[in-house]
């Protein structure tokens, strides 16, 4: 039953929720399996560009963007929605391949109202056989005539 967690609209913290099959409680879902599924939705385990930017929040946005993207070679790995600074815009996120992160603000400056942060994500092995996996994704942030903010 979820009417306790709904009722307090998701403010309290609660570290898990149970997966309930009728009356029996056949499993839980815990904070960390909901932070590896935010993981898998943003791609963050994959190399690419990270850009985040504010966009006005009307119809076709998301699709005009995206098809500009598409145009110059690139891949969305993954989109995300979010808050924007106040009610008339949107902060989109979205990870891609195949366009350079030069490139990318290039395509975008002239077309979203802000870009708030872009950075780089590159593998890095520990060098370590026995550790499972042996790489790991490192955000690198642009520092190409750009000033890049922290997403709040």
């Amino acid at each position: 039953n979820n009417k306790a967690y709904k009722n307090t609209g998701g403010d309290t913290k609660i570290g898990g929720l149970p997966v309930m099959r009728g009356n029996e409680i056949v499993g839980m879902i815990t904070e960390t399996d909901l932070f590896k599924v935010f993981l898998e939705m943003m791609a963050a385990r994959e190399v690419g560009v990270r850009v985040s930017f504010l966009v006005p929040n009307q119809a076709g946005e998301l699709a005009r963007v995206s098809k500009m993207v598409y145009k110059s070679g690139g891949n969305i790995l993954s989109l995300g929605t979010f808050s924007g600074e106040s009610p008339s815009n949107v902060l989109v996120t979205i990870k891609v391949e195949g366009i350079e992160p030069d490139a990318l603000r290039t395509l975008l400056e002239p077309n979203v109202l802000d870009i708030q942060d872009i950075r780089t994500a590159v593998l890095w092995y520990k060098g370590c056989s026995t550790c499972a996996p042996d790489y790991f994704v490192h955000y690198l942030p642009d520092f190409h005539g750009f000033t890049s903010r922290s997403i709040r």
